[in-house]
């Protein structure tokens, strides 16, 4: 009996040591949960205050405004919060711009090229005369500088020479294809034929401005501008603006000027910025007027110029505008008259057997891309010309000067 007792009394206490054992091991376990997850909490923590340095440092904001915004609370979605991720976006997009406007614009290298010597432009004696011409008018308009005395050797120099015009005029051009190398190649969105497609009702009323020497205006930083130098008869210039070469020049140009095109939709102008070339639309034509006087009062207030001879400054339904004839009366658009008779003048010459250069495949086969959205099945008639190009000119290696024979399905489906 006593030794029932006792193991009556042991059982008890077996179980209440177990019980104090398990809830040791629980609180363990418990505290292990809540070191990891305040260790998982440090560590977004961190990299979220990695990343919000990261972007403010490239913000253009002041030191103060920085400090705020990196102290703001992380609410788990974007960097900051959607709403003001989406706000803090547009900020830091017009301060780069300010930036732009007023210090000047710095090349976005990828690495720094090294020091290219001075490359003379070798040509005619008229082609010479013609190019001292150009560049007194680009120092006339401040576009060029010479370069001081004593920087005269240095810096990265390209060669700047004549090129022909499709109208039999020549251009000067200033080869960046070295410095080009050494940019970033940076994404950025242009507006498209299919998003003004998009935007045109029946009916609308349309002009274009076309910008007269419209890079002119985004200056270049002073510091950057030994990049961009070159000479002409033993005179040293280098470019105080964005050049027409630069492989960067359409973004920058582009982020630039959709400021001012924010402001002018602001103000309920339909306006649609390619480059230099902007179209204006709305739904009758005095209002298209009233619309086209506020944008280029605008343009004018920032220094710009309007080529008139390629503007369309009359209110219209029927205009050309990147690559296209638009028609509102007809809610349709058209290749441009000058590309169908290049067409008609090519395609003639793809017959069934007939050996053509690359370069004049690569050409009909460009006019036939810019027709896609123009023309219906221009897509499926350059499918056989492209595979018989693919085909052979990898034997070539990508050589332009190489030949493709055209097949008979590529012939066939040119007729049309």
């Amino acid at each position: 009996m006593d030794e029932i007792k006792s193991t009556h009394t042991e059982v008890p206490q077996e179980l209440s040591s177990l019980v104090s054992d398990a809830q040791a091991a629980a609180t363990q376990v418990i505290q292990s949960g809540l070191d990891t997850t305040d260790s998982v909490a440090r560590a977004m923590g961190t990299a979220v205050a990695t990343r919000r340095q990261a972007w403010l440092r490239s913000s253009g904001f002041s030191s103060d405004v920085q400090s705020i915004l990196l102290d703001l609370p992380f609410d788990g979605d974007k960097l900051f919060g959607a709403k003001a991720d989406s706000a803090l976006e547009r900020f830091k997009e017009n301060s780069w711009v300010t930036s732009i406007v007023g210090k000047g614009y710095a090349l976005p290298f990828r690495e720094f090229p090294p020091s290219i010597q001075p490359r003379p432009s070798y040509c005619s004696e008229e082609h010479l005369l013609l190019l001292e011409q150009e560049v007194q008018v680009l120092l006339s308009k401040g576009a060029v500088e010479l370069v001081p005395e004593q920087e005269r050797g240095q810096g990265c120099y390209s060669r700047y020479f004549l090129i022909p015009k499709k109208d039999g005029r020549l251009r000067p051009i200033l080869d960046l294809r070295i410095l080009n190398w050494f940019l970033k190649q940076e994404k950025f969105k242009m507006l498209t034929l299919a998003q003004v497609l998009l935007a045109l009702n029946d009916g609308d009323w349309m002009v274009s401005v076309d910008l007269q020497d419209a890079y002119f205006h985004i200056p270049i930083l002073k510091s950057h501008r030994r990049y961009l130098r070159f000479v002409v008869e033993s005179q040293h210039f280098q470019f105080a603006v964005l050049p027409f070469d630069l492989t960067s020049a359409p973004r920058v140009f582009t982020k630039v000027m959709s400021v001012v095109a924010a402001e002018l939709r602001r103000k309920g102008i339909a306006i649609f910025p390619y480059l230099d070339d902007w179209l204006i639309k709305a739904k009758d034509p005095e209002l298209v007027l009233h619309h086209l006087q506020s944008t280029t009062q605008l343009l004018f207030d920032l220094g710009f110029s309007v080529n008139v001879p390629k503007s369309h400054l009359e209110p219209s339904q029927r205009l050309l505008f990147i690559g296209a004839v638009l028609d509102t009366t007809l809610g349709r658009a058209f290749p441009p008259p000058q590309r169908i008779r290049d067409i008609q003048a090519l395609v003639p010459m793809f017959q069934s057997g007939v050996v053509s250069l690359v370069l004049k495949v690569l050409r009909l086969l460009g006019l036939f891309a810019s027709c896609i959205l123009l023309v219906t099945h221009a897509r499926w008639h350059m499918r056989a010309l492209q595979w018989c190009l693919w085909k052979q000119w990898s034997q070539h290696k990508g050589d332009l000067e190489g030949s493709v024979r055209i097949s008979g399905d590529a012939a066939a489906d040119l007729k049309w």
